[in-house]
């Protein structure tokens, strides 16, 4: 009777440390690169949209409120209301009428993650 008690406890924790074992992780699935594309190429299409009407809110959407913006010739931009504040004042002085059109150059993924290389032309 002892051997057949000690039997089943072994079986018994042998069944619950075959249970509490870990998968292996699956591994992430692989990006679309053409629809990441397509939702890339709107954000920014909406992002100038933005800056042709003069939206400081909808341009300053795309950023998070620990965001760093680095400017040319100016002192970097620390946090979303700092952000917006500068953005608000750029528009006040524009008096070009330039828009500016965002398109992706390449897209890589790697896992869940995309990294986007772009260009912007100005037009008047």
């Amino acid at each position: 009777m002892k051997m057949k008690t000690q039997l089943t406890a072994l079986f018994a924790m042998v069944a619950l440390f075959l249970a509490s074992c870990n998968t292996a992780p699956k591994a992430p699935e692989a990006l679309n690169l053409d629809s990441v594309r397509v939702e890339i190429q709107k954000l920014e299409d909406a992002y100038a949209a933005a800056e042709k009407t003069k939206d400081v809110d909808g341009i300053v959407a795309y950023y998070s409120d620990d965001a760093i913006s680095y400017n040319r010739n100016e002192e970097p931009t620390s946090g979303k209301e700092a952000i917006k504040k500068r953005i608000a004042a750029n528009i006040a002085k524009d008096t070009t009428g330039n828009s500016s059109v965002y398109a992706i150059v390449d897209l890589f993924a790697a896992g869940n993650q995309a990294v986007e290389i772009g260009s912007w032309k100005s037009l008047d």
